[in-house]
C-alpha cells in the first residue's frame, strides 16, 4: 500500500519509480491518508450489504430495488471522491456507468420479457430469470469458495485506494520544502537521506536533481513554502487526466 502510494505521488510528476525507498515513517504516513477514503467506501457498500440481507425475505418494491441499486452506484462514487476529489472534477465519467446500469436494469426486461404483459410483471420475471440463471459470481464462489472470492474483491481498494491518494496529495499539496540555496527549487520526497528536488523549467517540463542531506559539505536550510511555478504545472497535468491523458 505504502509503495502504490508513493508510485501515485511521483507519476504525476513523472519521478522515477526506481528512486522510491519505502520506511517507517513513510508507511505509517501513506496508510493514515489512505485510510479516510477505505472507511468512507466501506461503510457505503456496509450499509448496502445490510439492507439487501435484512430484506431478503421481504416481497421488495421491483421498481424502488432499481433505483437503489442505482443511487448506490452514486454513492460508491461519492465516497472515492473523498479521498480522491480529482473524480468530482471527472463526474462526466459516470454518465456512461449510470446509463449501462439504467437500461440494464430498466429497459432490458422490456425485450427479454416481450411475452409477459405489464411492465412489473416483466420486471419480476426478469428477476426471477436472473436468479435461476447461474451467473459467473456463482462459478467464481464454488471454484474458490466464499472467503477467498471475498478477500480479493476487499483487496481490490485496497490496492487502488492508495495510488489514487497519492496522486490527490501530489496534485494538491500547497507547500513544499524550498532549499535555501535555490529558492526556484522544490523537494518533492524525501527517501532515507536523498531529497528528490525539482525545478520548473516552463509548465510543461521539470528538470530534477537530489540533494544528499547527509553530506557535511551540502549544509543547506529548508523551509515550507508556496512554488506557483509548480502549480502551473499541476493545472496542466491536470488538465490532462481530465481529458484521459
Amino acid at each position: 500500500m505504502a509503495y502504490l502510494y508513493e508510485l501515485g505521488y511521483c507519476q504525476v510528476f513523472h519521478i522515477p519509480s526506481e528512486l522510491i525507498q519505502l520506511q517507517t515513517t513513510t508507511i505509517i504516513s501513506s496508510i493514515g491518508k489512505v485510510f479516510l477514503s477505505f472507511s468512507a467506501l466501506y461503510g457505503v457498500i456496509f450499509i448496502f450489504v445490510t439492507y439487501v440481507s435484512n430484506s431478503k425475505n421481504k416481497k421488495m418494491d421491483l421498481v424502488k430495488n432499481r433505483f437503489f441499486i442505482i443511487g448506490f452506484i452514486l454513492l460508491v462514487f461519492i465516497a472515492f471522491s473523498l479521498g480522491y476529489q480529482i473524480a468530482f472534477r471527472q463526474w462526466y465519467d459516470l454518465i456512461p456507468i449510470v446509463l449501462y446500469f439504467t437500461a440494464l436494469l430498466f429497459l432490458l426486461p422490456i425485450f427479454t420479457q416481450h411475452d409477459i404483459k405489464g411492465y412489473k410483471n416483466k420486471l419480476f420475471a426478469q428477476d426471477e430469470s436472473d436468479r435461476n440463471n447461474i451467473r459467473p459470481f456463482d462459478k467464481i464462489f464454488k471454484n474458490l469458495g466464499f472467503i477467498t472470492t471475498a478477500i480479493l474483491i476487499f483487496s481490490l481498494p485496497l490496492l487502488s485506494l492508495p495510488y489514487f491518494c497519492g496522486q490527490e496529495n501530489a496534485m494538491t499539496q500547497k507547500t513544499f520544502l524550498v532549499p535555501s540555496n535555490d529558492l526556484n527549487a522544490a523537494v518533492l520526497r524525501i527517501y532515507n537521506n536523498e531529497a528528490i528536488c525539482v525545478q520548473v523549467i516552463n509548465p510543461q517540463q521539470l528538470e530534477y536533481f537530489i540533494l544528499k542531506l547527509d553530506d557535511p559539505s551540502n549544509v543547506i536550510g529548508l523551509t515550507y513554502q508556496n512554488v506557483p511555478a509548480l502549480d502551473e504545472y499541476r493545472n496542466l497535468q491536470l488538465k490532462k487526466m481530465e481529458n484521459g491523458g
